[in-house]
């Protein structure tokens, strides 16, 4: 079974975005006190 070059651009789309979901989950937890003052801030605006 050879899966054309499309398929594979396609796993590779879909490793890449599942990497950089785990690494801004990752940002987030580490950051978690400036992204809540930050929703603080547009919460006033509104």
């Amino acid at each position: 079974m050879n899966l054309p070059s499309e398929a594979y651009e396609i796993i590779i789309a879909v490793i890449l975005v599942s990497v950089a979901m785990t690494l801004v989950s990752y940002i987030t937890k580490g950051s978690r006190n400036f992204r809540s003052s930050r929703n603080k801030k547009a919460r006033k605006q509104f």
